[in-house]
Parts: C-alpha cells; structure tokens; sequence
C-alpha cells in the first residue's frame, strides 16, 4: 500500500512515541502539523529536512511517492484547465486514471464531480448521474450543503436535457434549498438556479412560479451587478471552505476571486482613460463629445462601484453642458456633484461658484445671489485670497446684469485692494 507524505510523518511520530507538539516544537506550529499530516498542506524543503532529522529517518524515505503525488496533482489540474476549455473528451481520461488509481493528494469527491461534468457534457447522462449520486451522498455526510447544491444543479442538467421537467424543477427546489443552508451564496450558482427555475416553470405552464423565479433571478442579479461585491463574496466562500477543509474548493473560490479582482483593475483603468479623455475633451471646446464620453464614465463607474472620483466627474460634466448652453442640464449635474463633496472645503465651493456662473448665463439673478450667498457662508471671513477675489468678480457681474453699476464698480475696487495688499504683504508690489 502506498502511502501519502503526511500519512508517513503521522506513522513515524506515534511509533517514535511523540506528540504533534514535540514534532512542532521550535519548527512550526502544532496546528501546521495537523495540516501536514492530513495532507492539506505541504512543508517546505527545509522543514521537511528538519522534521526527517527529529524522527530519525533518512529525508529519501519521505520523499518516496512524492513525485507520483506531483503528477496526480498536475494531472486534475490539468483536467481541470480542459474542462475550462470544455475540451470535455480530453479531461475524462485524466480523471478515470485518478479515480481508479485512488491517487493521493486529489479528492476522490473532487475527481469523481469532475468527472461526472465531462460525461454530462458528452451525452454519456447514465454515466455522470452515477457519479454524482455518489458525490451526493457524500456531501449529505459531511453536510456540505454547497456540493448538494451543486450535485442537484448539475441533476437538474441532465434532466433538462432529457426533457424530463418536473424531475429538473424538483432538483433545482433542492439545489435552492440547500443554497440557503450554505451560508454565503455562490452567486453564479444561485443566479443559474433561478433563471432555470424560472424557464422550466414557463415551459410547464406554472406562469405565477415562473415569474417569482424569473424576479428572484433578476434580484440576484442587481445584487451582483458590482464586480467589488462579488469577488468579496467569492473570497468570503474562499475562507469559509478553508476552516471546513474543503482546501480544492476554497483554492478554487480564491481564485474567481482573484480573477474578478483583476478584472476590476482593468475596467477602473478603461474608465479612467475614458474620464480623462472627456475632460481634455471639455477644456478643448469639443462640448458635445465630451459630454457624451463624462456622461458614460459616470455610468460606468457607479455601475462597478467606483463612486470615489464621480463628484469630480459631474462638476466636469456641469462645465461642459454650461458650455454648450444645455443649462438645465448643468445645474442638474453641479448639484448632483455636491452630493460627493464634504460639508466644507474648495471641493464645495468650486461648484457654489459654477451654479452662480450656470445661473448668471440664464440670467437668473436671484438664483445666482442666493448661490453667491451660500458660498460666502459656506467659506466665511477666513476664506483665501484667491477665493475671495473670485467671489467679488461673481458679485460684480451680478450687479452689473441688474443695472447697479456703482455697486459693480465697488466689487471690483474692493477685489483691486485685496490683490494689491496681498502683492504688498509678500513685497512684491512697491
């Protein structure tokens, strides 16, 4: 009988009359030890050399087999990457030679699913429904309410396609049920689940299932629509497989995981070259195209939750709509932008000043003063130069559209005298 590179450390240790403790000690962790005698983990060269001189034992004994469980697990890997390539005929052979050579290091449960996917896929329906009864039972016994799930989803396959409806529904009922079990929710899985609910009800005529179904499936859907959300959600299944030793799993959750993260990555870079580009666009005079392009960024980045920049996007956007005399529109956007910015601060401010230019260019002077005000109160007597200069140039234009051209000249005299003490102070003017 061959056995496994944790099985011969476990076998060693009792014989030599020590504790998982005594092996650790100074090495690892106790718990690290467990992991290795279970073989869900694998020490490194090093250690493994510290461990084979604790027991005694030359390193050559450990290493026996190791190479044979390397290629078992290169081979359900590769089974793997074929099945992801629905390249289903070449994966069978891999995993048959698996499952029959009871290899070590690869979950029978694990190959036999796999396995049972390729026959699914092939047509081979007797075969694959063979298998997964056995992975089903399993998963009963060790109360993996996810594996169940999955079984009855890919139960429910077979019977679809075999056109067998009401068998189809009441696997899915059960997939459906097991999911709620589970803890955090596979949304692909779940989502799958219903939308299939949801058309076999409809083919069966069941319309008041069918739409519940199809209303959950688009609930599903709007849940998940953030990108962020469901890789955390995947991550999360990630760690909850891990702490119940479902280690094949929770490397595979870690890994849609991590696909989604780096999906993100992509689409945030897209979005903002596409952002960048609107406002380039918008300080060139080009109003409509960037419009347009600000509009879509916009969109996008709520859509995958990248809402960090989107103030700054809808000041953008208010700009360019001034630009181009779509005024409603602009004030729309500016206030639309103060929803992102702090209750105080130049952020805040800047669109102030853009409503009272949006306003004036409407000449809607009551809305301009009462913008104007705000902005007066929103930075107080302690506002800087620069931003007081810009409040009397918005000040006097409002006095000039309202024919009181004394006043207007006042502003622009009080915004003189504050540039001129400024220029003293730093002794730049004589």
């Amino acid at each position: 009988m061959s056995y496994s590179l944790g099985q011969k450390i476990r076998e060693l240790r009792i014989r030599k009359g020590l504790t998982q403790g005594d092996l650790s000690a100074g090495l690892v962790t106790p718990s690290m030890v467990s992991q290795i005698e279970s073989d869900k983990a694998n020490p490194s060269h090093q250690l493994l050399c510290a461990i084979a001189e604790r027991l005694e034992t030359p390193i050559e004994y450990f290493l026996t087999d190791v190479q044979t469980q390397m290629e078992n697990v290169s081979a359900y890997q590769l089974a793997c990457a074929y099945i992801g390539n629905q390249q289903y005929e070449q994966a069978i052979p891999l995993l048959m030679h698996l499952k029959e050579s009871h290899a070590t290091h690869v979950s029978v449960i694990d190959v036999s699913y796999q396995l049972a996917i390729c026959y699914l896929e092939t047509g081979t329906f007797d075969r694959a429904e063979e298998l997964l009864d056995y992975v089903y039972e399993t998963a009963m016994t060790k109360k993996d309410h996810m594996l169940a799930a999955n079984v009855q989803y890919q139960l429910a396959r077979i019977a679809y396609k075999r056109k067998e409806f009401p068998i189809a529904a009441h696997y899915l009922e059960q997939a459906h049920e097991y999911m709620q079990k589970a803890g955090p929710l596979d949304p692909l899985l779940y989502a799958k689940v219903v939308q299939t609910l949801g058309e076999i009800y409809a083919r069966m005529g069941n319309t008041e299932k069918a739409k519940h179904f199809f209303a959950e499936s688009y609930e599903s859907m709007i849940h998940f629509r953030d990108l962020r959300k469901m890789g955390d959600t995947y991550l999360e299944l990630s760690a909850t497989c891990r702490e119940q030793g479902y280690f094949e799993r929770a490397a595979e959750y870690a890994q849609i995981a991590a696909s989604i993260y780096r999906s993100l990555q992509g689409i945030r870079q897209a979005i903002d070259t596409s952002a960048c580009f609107g406002i380039l666009l918008g300080r060139e005079g080009n109003g409509e195209q960037a419009a347009a392009l600000l509009d879509i960024s916009i969109q996008r980045y709520r859509e995958y939750g990248f809402e960090k920049n989107i103030g700054q996007l809808y000041e953008e956007l208010a700009r360019v709509l001034l630009q181009v005399g779509r005024y409603e529109e602009a004030v729309d956007q500016a206030k639309k932008a103060l929803q992102f910015y702090a209750e105080t601060g130049e952020n805040k401010a800047e669109v102030y000043r853009l409503l009272i230019s949006i306003y004036l260019a409407q000449d809607d002077l009551d809305e301009a003063e009462r913008w104007l005000n705000e902005a007066e109160h929103l930075l107080g007597n302690t506002a800087p130069l620069s931003e007081r200069v810009k409040l009397y140039a918005l000040q006097s234009e409002i006095f000039k559209k309202r024919n009181k051209h004394k006043e207007a000249i006042q502003c622009l005299e009080k915004m003189t005298d504050l540039m001129e003490g400024s220029l003293r102070e730093r002794k730049i003017l004589i």
